[in-house]
Protein backbone atom coordinates (compact mmCIF):
# COMPACT_ATOMS: atom_id res chain seq x y z
CA UNK A 1 0.00 0.00 0.00
CA UNK A 2 1.53 3.28 -1.19
CA UNK A 3 2.84 5.73 1.93
CA UNK A 4 0.25 8.31 1.55
CA UNK A 5 -2.48 5.83 1.73
CA UNK A 6 -0.98 4.49 5.40
CA UNK A 7 -0.91 8.19 6.51
CA UNK A 8 -4.74 8.72 5.20
CA UNK A 9 -5.18 5.31 7.46
CA UNK A 10 -3.77 7.44 10.64
CA UNK A 11 -5.69 10.46 9.91
CA UNK A 12 -8.67 8.32 9.57
CA UNK A 13 -8.40 6.43 12.38
CA UNK A 14 -6.78 9.06 15.11
CA UNK A 15 -7.14 12.75 13.67
CA UNK A 16 -9.76 13.37 16.49
CA UNK A 17 -8.42 12.10 19.67
CA UNK A 18 -4.90 13.44 18.37
CA UNK A 19 -5.97 16.78 17.74
CA UNK A 20 -7.97 16.71 21.22
CA UNK A 21 -5.35 15.35 23.36
CA UNK A 22 -1.89 15.16 22.15
CA UNK A 23 0.83 17.69 21.34
CA UNK A 24 3.63 17.91 19.03
CA UNK A 25 5.78 17.00 21.87
CA UNK A 26 4.16 14.04 23.26
CA UNK A 27 3.47 12.62 19.46
CA UNK A 28 7.17 13.01 19.76
CA UNK A 29 7.16 11.20 22.90
CA UNK A 30 5.16 8.41 21.58
CA UNK A 31 7.88 8.19 18.20
CA UNK A 32 11.12 7.69 20.76
CA UNK A 33 9.07 5.12 23.27
CA UNK A 34 8.59 2.95 20.34
CA UNK A 35 12.01 3.40 18.94
CA UNK A 36 13.43 2.99 22.25
CA UNK A 37 11.68 -0.43 23.01
CA UNK A 38 12.61 -2.12 19.52
CA UNK A 39 16.37 -0.84 20.23
CA UNK A 40 16.30 -2.29 23.63
CA UNK A 41 14.86 -5.96 22.01
CA UNK A 42 17.62 -5.65 19.51
CA UNK A 43 20.08 -5.48 21.59
CA UNK A 44 18.89 -8.44 23.46
CA UNK A 45 19.30 -9.99 20.54
CA UNK A 46 15.58 -11.08 20.46
CA UNK A 47 12.98 -10.49 17.58
CA UNK A 48 9.56 -10.75 19.03
CA UNK A 49 7.60 -7.38 19.31
CA UNK A 50 10.44 -5.74 16.42
CA UNK A 51 7.38 -5.50 13.59
CA UNK A 52 4.74 -4.36 16.34
CA UNK A 53 7.24 -1.36 17.55
CA UNK A 54 8.04 -0.33 14.00
CA UNK A 55 4.78 -0.05 13.09
CA UNK A 56 3.61 2.10 16.15
CA UNK A 57 6.42 4.07 15.56
CA UNK A 58 5.40 4.90 12.13
CA UNK A 59 1.73 4.80 13.18
CA UNK A 60 2.95 8.07 15.55
CA UNK A 61 5.60 9.43 12.43
CA UNK A 62 2.01 9.78 10.21
CA UNK A 63 -0.23 11.43 13.29
CA UNK A 64 2.96 13.95 14.15
CA UNK A 65 3.54 14.44 10.12
CA UNK A 66 -0.53 15.15 9.82
CA UNK A 67 0.07 17.35 12.61
CA UNK A 68 2.07 19.44 10.86
CA UNK A 69 0.47 18.87 6.96
CA UNK A 70 3.73 17.17 5.55
CA UNK A 71 2.98 14.84 3.34
CA UNK A 72 5.82 12.00 3.99
CA UNK A 73 5.41 10.07 0.56
CA UNK A 74 6.09 13.01 -1.45
CA UNK A 75 9.27 14.16 1.01
CA UNK A 76 10.48 10.65 1.14
CA UNK A 77 11.00 10.69 -2.65
CA UNK A 78 11.96 14.48 -3.11
CA UNK A 79 14.87 13.10 0.63
CA UNK A 80 15.85 9.95 -1.66
CA UNK A 81 14.91 10.00 -5.55
CA UNK A 82 16.71 6.79 -5.99
CA UNK A 83 20.15 7.96 -4.82
CA UNK A 84 21.93 9.11 -1.36
CA UNK A 85 21.04 12.76 -0.89
CA UNK A 86 24.46 13.56 0.95
CA UNK A 87 27.17 12.17 -1.81
CA UNK A 88 24.31 11.50 -4.79
CA UNK A 89 25.32 7.89 -5.94
CA UNK A 90 23.30 5.22 -6.56
CA UNK A 91 24.69 3.58 -3.97
CA UNK A 92 25.59 5.27 -0.63
CA UNK A 93 29.70 5.99 -0.56
CA UNK A 94 29.50 8.26 2.35
CA UNK A 95 31.27 6.04 4.75
CA UNK A 96 34.60 6.18 2.05
CA UNK A 97 35.03 9.82 2.82
CA UNK A 98 36.09 10.27 -0.89
CA UNK A 99 34.35 13.42 -2.27
CA UNK A 100 36.00 13.06 -5.63
CA UNK A 101 33.55 9.86 -6.01
CA UNK A 102 30.51 12.08 -5.14
CA UNK A 103 27.81 11.09 -8.16
CA UNK A 104 30.42 8.87 -9.67
CA UNK A 105 28.01 5.79 -9.27
CA UNK A 106 25.16 5.93 -11.74
CA UNK A 107 21.57 6.48 -10.41
CA UNK A 108 19.71 3.44 -11.47
CA UNK A 109 16.53 4.09 -13.29
CA UNK A 110 13.83 3.92 -10.65
CA UNK A 111 10.30 5.21 -10.55
CA UNK A 112 8.63 6.48 -7.76
CA UNK A 113 7.99 3.54 -5.45
CA UNK A 114 4.07 2.75 -5.55
CA UNK A 115 4.44 1.51 -1.99
CA UNK A 116 5.50 1.87 1.42
CA UNK A 117 7.09 -1.70 0.47
CA UNK A 118 9.22 -0.10 -2.55
CA UNK A 119 10.83 2.24 -0.66
CA UNK A 120 11.71 -0.22 1.59
CA UNK A 121 13.24 -1.43 -1.51
CA UNK A 122 14.83 1.17 -2.76
CA UNK A 123 16.58 2.37 0.63
CA UNK A 124 18.39 -1.15 0.41
CA UNK A 125 19.56 -0.59 -2.74
CA UNK A 126 21.13 2.71 -1.56
CA UNK A 127 22.41 1.75 1.45
CA UNK A 128 23.27 -1.75 1.84
CA UNK A 129 26.18 -1.61 3.53
CA UNK A 130 24.25 -0.77 6.81
CA UNK A 131 24.69 -3.27 9.73
CA UNK A 132 22.05 -3.73 12.77
CA UNK A 133 23.96 -1.80 15.36
CA UNK A 134 25.08 0.86 12.63
CA UNK A 135 21.71 1.45 11.42
CA UNK A 136 19.91 1.49 14.93
CA UNK A 137 22.60 3.97 15.89
CA UNK A 138 21.67 6.27 13.15
CA UNK A 139 18.16 6.00 14.17
CA UNK A 140 18.76 7.00 17.65
CA UNK A 141 20.73 10.10 16.53
CA UNK A 142 18.14 11.51 13.90
CA UNK A 143 15.28 10.82 16.69
CA UNK A 144 17.84 13.70 18.56
CA UNK A 145 18.06 15.71 15.94
CA UNK A 146 14.16 15.13 15.43
CA UNK A 147 13.34 16.15 18.81
CA UNK A 148 15.96 19.37 18.75
CA UNK A 149 13.91 21.28 15.24
CA UNK A 150 10.76 20.44 16.62
CA UNK A 151 11.63 22.40 20.37
CA UNK A 152 12.99 25.02 18.52
CA UNK A 153 9.94 24.82 15.94
CA UNK A 154 7.37 24.85 18.87
CA UNK A 155 9.24 27.64 20.69
CA UNK A 156 9.51 29.95 18.04
CA UNK A 157 7.01 29.50 14.92
CA UNK A 158 10.17 30.00 12.65
CA UNK A 159 10.22 28.12 8.98
CA UNK A 160 13.40 27.48 9.42
CA UNK A 161 13.22 25.08 12.20
CA UNK A 162 9.96 23.57 10.30
CA UNK A 163 11.78 22.85 7.25
CA UNK A 164 14.61 20.96 9.70
CA UNK A 165 11.85 19.65 11.37
CA UNK A 166 10.49 18.17 8.60
CA UNK A 167 14.09 16.66 7.13
CA UNK A 168 14.44 14.94 10.79
CA UNK A 169 11.03 13.47 10.37
CA UNK A 170 11.61 12.07 6.76
CA UNK A 171 15.14 11.00 7.99
CA UNK A 172 13.28 8.94 10.78
CA UNK A 173 10.77 7.20 8.58
CA UNK A 174 13.86 6.15 6.20
CA UNK A 175 15.71 4.88 9.40
CA UNK A 176 12.57 2.51 10.22
CA UNK A 177 12.08 1.15 6.74
CA UNK A 178 15.92 0.49 7.23
CA UNK A 179 15.56 -1.06 10.75
CA UNK A 180 12.49 -2.50 8.94
CA UNK A 181 14.87 -4.06 6.01
CA UNK A 182 17.76 -5.25 8.80
CA UNK A 183 15.31 -7.32 10.82
CA UNK A 184 13.64 -8.78 7.02
CA UNK A 185 10.04 -6.81 8.20
CA UNK A 186 7.77 -5.99 5.50
CA UNK A 187 6.65 -2.96 7.38
CA UNK A 188 3.37 -2.27 5.42
CA UNK A 189 2.11 -5.48 6.00
CA UNK A 190 2.92 -4.84 9.64
CA UNK A 191 1.62 -1.50 9.59
CA UNK A 192 -2.16 -3.11 7.87
CA UNK A 193 -1.94 -5.57 10.67
CA UNK A 194 -2.31 -3.78 13.49
CA UNK A 195 -4.10 -1.22 12.02
CA UNK A 196 -5.84 -2.47 9.00
CA UNK A 197 -9.47 -2.57 11.15
CA UNK A 198 -9.06 0.50 12.82
CA UNK A 199 -7.30 1.29 16.53
CA UNK A 200 -5.60 -2.13 18.06
CA UNK A 201 -6.12 -0.29 21.35
CA UNK A 202 -10.49 -0.20 21.10
CA UNK A 203 -10.76 -1.80 18.08
CA UNK A 204 -12.94 0.73 16.26
CA UNK A 205 -12.66 2.29 12.89
CA UNK A 206 -12.51 5.52 14.63
CA UNK A 207 -10.61 5.57 17.83
CA UNK A 208 -12.48 6.12 20.79
CA UNK A 209 -9.73 5.71 23.31
CA UNK A 210 -9.77 8.66 25.97
CA UNK A 211 -6.69 10.22 27.05
CA UNK A 212 -6.01 7.96 29.54
CA UNK A 213 -6.13 5.03 27.66
CA UNK A 214 -4.89 6.62 24.31
CA UNK A 215 -1.21 7.58 26.36
CA UNK A 216 -0.32 3.65 26.50
CA UNK A 217 -0.53 3.09 23.12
Amino acid sequence: MAIRELQKINTRIYRIVNDRYFSRRSMFDRINRHTTQMIRVAIRGRTDGDGYYLAMALSWSFALANQLWIDLEEKLWESFPGVCRHCDNGRCTCSTNETERRGTIPRRTVDKPVSLQGFQQMLGFIYPDNTQDQILLRLAEDMGLLSQSLNHFEDTHSEQFFIETERNLVNVVAKICLVANCFQIDLGDEFEKNFGYGCPKCNKGQCGCKHSTARLV
